[in-house]
C-alpha cells in the first residue's frame, strides 16, 4: 500500500516461482490478474478468484477472472497449498504506506517430534 495524489486503485499480480508439480521454475513467472480495480468492494472477490488460480496450475489464469462461482475452473482444487503467491498493490490518498506478507506455511512449520 503507498500514499499517492492518484485516486484510489489496486492491482493483483500472481507470481509463479514453482511448476504444477513443485519444480522451481527457471525463471519466476509474472502475471497480471485482471485488470486495474478501482472500486475496493470489488478486492475481496479479485483475491478469492486469485487464490483459485494459484491452486489450479493446470487451467489458464484468465479463466478465473469471469463467470459466477460455480461456473469457474477447479471448482476443487489441484493443489491445497502452492509456493507460487498474489501481490496486491494499492494505491490512493489516504492509504497508508504499508507492505504486509503472509507466508502460511513457510514460517509455521511444525517440528518433527525427537
Amino acid at each position: 500500500m503507498s500514499a499517492s495524489d492518484t485516486p484510489w486503485c489496486c492491482s493483483v499480480t500472481l507470481r509463479f516461482i514453482v511448476d504444477g508439480t513443485g519444480k522451481p521454475l527457471a525463471r519466476p513467472r509474472i502475471e497480471p490478474f485482471g485488470a486495474e480495480i478501482s472500486d475496493p468492494a470489488q478486492v475481496e472477490e479479485r483475491i478469492r478468484r486469485a487464490q483459485r488460480a494459484i491452486l489450479n496450475p493446470s487451467h489458464s489464469s484468465n479463466d478465473f477472472l469471469v463467470g459466477s462461482d460455480e461456473d469457474l475452473p477447479g471448482s476443487g482444487r489441484e493443489s491445497s497449498f502452492s509456493a507460487n503467491y498474489i501481490s496486491i498493490s494499492i494505491k490512493g490518498p489516504n492509504v497508508a504506506d504499508l507492505s504486509f506478507v503472509d507466508l502460511p506455511g513457510m514460517l509455521c512449520r511444525p517440528r518433527s517430534a525427537t
